[in-house]
């Protein structure tokens, strides 16, 4: 399938130069660069460039050890004609994307640059877990944490979920009108919502520092999706 669809591109104008493709078998494999002048590797690992689009044109069963070797791929988009294969499996197989917490706005007491970002890292990683597949690299999350002078994070509100428009402008909408989003932003399901507030509140971090005569401070987090 993938060398047909290689053979049609080249027939319709894309520069062979702009072709990649992945064949392990030797044989099939200097047919398909003597067919199209593609440039064909056994493995993508092998790649020193990683394409915009990859397609997925293989037998369903044996897409999911194929799949997982595109991990890496972060920043391709992803496009499969195989039967059966739903967003989920995608997902699963391709690994979601990652949080990314910007520098935290706290004043932490008598805690080191190491501890503060073990913390980070490890609230990244349960952030990380409540993306699915409508959370797409384009978006970031942010919201206000309330956090105990022991470092427990005790509130989260006013979550929202941004996409950048063109550089230095961000459309956000808020958690109580993601069902019903602003034209031409992305749907994301209450499920994601609340599994990110979930894993804010379960979480601490290192000893804060708060005001006198306050039980905790508070610190707006911007979430980037990477």
């Amino acid at each position: 399938m993938g060398g047909a669809l290689a053979r049609g591109w080249r027939q319709r104008g894309i520069a062979p130069e702009s072709i990649f493709a992945v064949e392990p078998d030797p044989a099939s494999a200097a047919r398909l660069r003597t067919d199209t002048g593609a440039t064909v590797v056994a493995a993508p690992g092998v790649l020193r460039t990683k394409p915009d689009v990859v397609v997925f044109a293989v037998k369903p069963q044996g897409l999911a050890e194929i799949a997982s070797a595109y991990r890496a791929f972060t920043d391709s988009v992803f496009l499969s004609i195989a039967a059966g294969r739903t967003l989920k499996f995608f997902a699963g197989a391709l690994g979601p994307r990652a949080a990314f917490i910007e520098p935290l706005d706290l004043k932490f007491a008598g805690s080191s640059a190491t501890e503060v970002a073990k913390s980070k890292t490890a609230l990244e990683a349960k952030l990380t877990s409540c993306f699915d597949a409508h959370v797409s690299k384009d978006l970031s999350f942010s919201t206000r944490i309330f956090v105990a002078a022991d470092g427990r994070i005790t509130k989260a509100e006013d979550l929202q979920v941004c996409k950048e428009q063109h550089p230095g402008f961000y459309l956000c909408t808020e958690r109580v009108n993601a069902a019903k989003p602003k034209s031409g932003f992305p749907t994301v399901p209450e499920s994601v919502f609340a599994c990110f507030e979930r894993a804010l509140v379960s979480s601490r971090l290192p000893r804060v520092t708060v005001d006198p005569g306050e039980s905790t401070t508070h610190s707006d987090i911007h979430v980037q999706v990477r």
